[in-house]
């Protein structure tokens, strides 16, 4: 019966173990997906900045 425990104890212990590293990898992956996302709304901005002024210095209507 003590041995069934200890088993059960240190399956259940493995399968935390094994989930809190997978909630580790799943924090670090949003933490980067985040920093992207971040870095892609900024880019765009830039791009949609730098086209209003070559709009504004000029009279030729541009499709994008």
């Amino acid at each position: 019966m003590e041995d069934r425990l200890i088993q059960e104890k240190e399956f259940y212990k493995k399968k935390s173990n094994e989930l809190g590293g997978k909630l580790l990898q799943t924090q670090e992956e949003l933490t980067r997906l985040k920093a992207d996302l971040k870095r892609s709304k900024l880019t765009a901005t830039i791009i949609g900045q730098a086209y209003k002024i070559a709009d504004a210095d000029t009279d030729i209507p541009r499709f994008l």
